[in-house]
């Protein structure tokens, strides 16, 4: 999981709210690079664990008091510092009563000799560093995604392990969206799940994939850049043969957390009945959230937690994104200077997603901290466009130090150039054309062949 998402936490709390949990704090997002960011949208896996962890972590309390689980800390490791190595002692008198976030492992980036899925498996597979912090609570909620093995062995379970599953996709510009695909097509479903498919996004861009590559293949995990987009781009060809592949303007990939029982791993542990898992969350994890922060909250209860509703919890969050009409009531502000002369509501910063003032001040504000322009991006789709922030990051990034009153250079821009597939982040006509290639040639809507796809190894979702 290399995104974080606030929507599922959202969702996940709601849900858990309406069961009887109570909120006495939230889980806070911050940014971990594109991608999927991502939003970014793909991840299933991570969403539905943040979903739990804000559901079973950060709405539960007890009767005398703010009781603080650990899975706010599983949260805070896995969520709010990028990928984390977990050790803790074994808990005493069979109550799970501690856990560990071992150092910050350094954070990907992108590079044109390794790919984002061998980084991260040499991330997974690193020794985990010495320095250590514990945590010590009552009950352990364990929603660590790619990890979620690691907290487990801490107490003696060793009955999974978590086997990532990578996956790849590939973004469009507008111009290929609604106007060919209104629905989301699927090929028929394969051994590694449900295919590589191509759906048009709610904004009208164009999605292709994911790839479906076990980390811990090594033919899987062989494979170049170019072979994995070549896979992408022909098996997507063979449902859609007119779109156009110059059109790519970002990629972006994820990791699932595959288990290797199978199924999702949801229950008491064996060795500690106090540390529930929810762990091996893929695919549809997302869709499952709510009832996953629900099920959270009953565990809970039925491991002897008194859980007391919180009366001031509002579950409900007012839209970011407004709805626009075109470009009716709307302005370009070429700065922030004349953004401010303008209505909030009015000044558009982002042209290409039409992303105004209010929204990004609004973005900066809510309770879950905003602090950089990628966060920003995430939540108000400002720099998620075909120019992907050249015209508007430093607008964003002037807002939100304004905003925060801070420096303009303490407030992180998006990394250079921070796409998982492509060599920069615009791309130039020589690399169009590659990727016209990598396709099979030219496109053409009586043509619908296309070739085996050279990665054939890279067996679809």
């Amino acid at each position: 999981f290399f995104w974080s998402d606030a929507v599922p936490v959202l969702i996940g709390a709601a849900a858990a709210s309406a069961a009887g949990g109570s909120s006495s704090s939230s889980a806070g997002q911050r940014d971990a690079g594109d991608g999927g960011g991502s939003s970014s949208l793909v991840g299933g896996a991570a969403s539905a664990a943040i979903a739990v962890s804000a559901a079973a972590g950060a709405l539960v309390r007890e009767q005398h008091g703010l009781f603080l689980v650990a899975a706010l800390a599983t949260a805070v490791a896995a969520y709010f510092f990028g990928f984390r190595s977990l050790r803790a002692a074994r808990p005493r008198g069979g109550a799970a009563n501690g856990a560990a976030a071992a150092g910050a492992v350094k954070t990907i980036t992108t590079s044109t000799d390794k790919t984002y899925a061998q980084k991260l498996k040499e991330q997974r597979d690193a020794t985990p560093p010495r320095a250590t912090t514990s945590v010590s609570a009552k009950y352990i909620v364990n929603c660590a995604g790619l990890f979620a093995d690691r907290i487990a062995k801490m107490v003696g379970d060793e009955s999974f392990e978590i086997k990532p599953r990578f996956g790849e996709y590939l973004l469009l510009h507008k111009n290929q969206g609604h106007k060919l695909v209104r629905h989301i097509i699927f090929p028929c479903p394969g051994p590694l799940g449900k295919g590589c498919l191509i759906q048009p996004s709610l904004w009208g861009n164009l999605i292709l994939g994911p790839t479906a590559r076990n980390m811990h293949d090594p033919d899987h995990m062989k494979l170049s850049k170019d072979e994995i987009m070549t896979f992408i781009l022909k098996k997507c060809r063979e449902l859609v043969p007119y779109f156009d592949p110059t059109q790519v303007i970002h990629s972006f990939a994820g990791a699932r957390a595959k288990s290797s029982t199978g199924d999702w791993v949801i229950g008491p542990s064996a060795a500690a009945p106090h540390l529930i898992n929810f762990a091996g969350i893929d695919s549809p994890g997302l869709a499952a959230s709510p009832a996953l922060g629900v099920r959270a909250i009953e565990l809970l209860r039925a491991a002897g937690l008194t859980l007391v509703a919180d009366p001031d919890f509002e579950p409900r969050r007012g839209a970011i994104v407004r709805a626009k009409r075109g470009w009716r009531g709307l302005k370009i502000a070429e700065d922030v200077a004349k953004a401010d002369e303008m209505e909030p509501g009015a000044a558009v910063i982002c042209r290409c997603e039409k992303v105004t003032m209010a929204e990004i001040v609004d973005s900066v504000r809510r309770s879950l901290p905003c602090e950089s322009t990628q966060a920003v991006r995430k939540r108000s789709r400002a720099g998620q466009g075909h120019c992907q922030g050249e015209r508007c990051g430093h607008l964003v990034q002037e807002i939100v130090a304004r905003e925060l009153k801070r420096e303009r250079s303490d407030v992180p821009r998006r990394p250079w150039p921070e796409t998982s597939l492509l060599p920069r982040r615009w791309l130039l006509p020589p690399n169009q054309q590659h990727l016209l290639s990598l396709a099979g040639g030219e496109l053409s809507a009586a043509d619908g062949s296309s070739g085996g796809g050279a990665a054939a190894a890279a067996t679809s979702k």
